[in-house]
């Protein structure tokens, strides 16, 4: 374990981050859990030097090996899964917001940055309300700036206030609502030797 690079830092592959963290979020893998466990081990088999690790593990053994990795990996982040399909279906919003932050969008695909600090950006522009990435993602009808997503915090706190202490706290809808896009998961580049890996491997989970 400690001869392993830390999750989301330098020497760890970022698509080894992607899908350690995919374990705890469900924002885009539709199938079930044990699919995104295979999905890991899948990757961690393109990379010899970490596979080495794991591959004489039985499916608890594993388990208990990745939880404990991450676990080492202090910085690591499992919410940085959503790094992925907002810049597979949401990269002209995320562009624009980067930029504004004096971030270019390419230094998150060739290399520059870590998953961790990819993180640290694209986290930062998601928990800004009034981001057109957030209003990509929420399916917005338009994008509203800081001052009326406060203004219509202020008057839901105050409609509810005149509710009464025991009445149950209401959310009053923004106009700026929307539906939120569906997406469907995009498959892996299918080949024999991955189809009979991955038969290999269904038998143990």
């Amino acid at each position: 374990m400690s001869t392993l690079p830390l999750l989301g830092e330098r020497d760890c592959p970022i698509g080894v981050s992607h899908a350690v963290a995919l374990l705890e979020g469900d924002y885009e893998w539709s199938e079930e859990r044990d699919e995104r466990w295979l999905h890991l081990w899948d990757v961690l088999a393109a990379h010899p030097a970490l596979h080495e690790h794991v591959h004489a593990l039985d499916t608890d053994a594993f388990t208990a090996f990745v939880r404990l990795w991450a676990a080492k990996s202090v910085i690591f982040d499992h919410r940085s899964a959503i790094i992925v399909p907002i810049m597979r279906h949401h990269p002209g919003e995320l562009r624009h917001d980067l930029a504004k932050i004096g971030i270019e969008y390419s230094k998150l695909e060739d290399g520059t940055l870590t998953w961790n600090e990819i993180w640290a950006y694209v986290g930062g522009v998601i928990r800004d309300r009034s981001s057109t990435t957030v209003a990509a993602i929420q399916g917005h009808k338009y994008v509203p700036s800081p001052a009326e997503i406060a203004a219509w915090d202020i008057h839901e706190r105050e409609m509810n206030a005149q509710r009464g202490k025991n009445a149950q706290y209401k959310r009053f809808p923004r106009p700026w609502a929307g539906k939120p896009p569906t997406y469907s998961t995009t498959s892996p580049d299918a080949s024999p030797e991955r189809d009979a890996r991955r038969a290999r491997l269904a038998a143990m989970f």
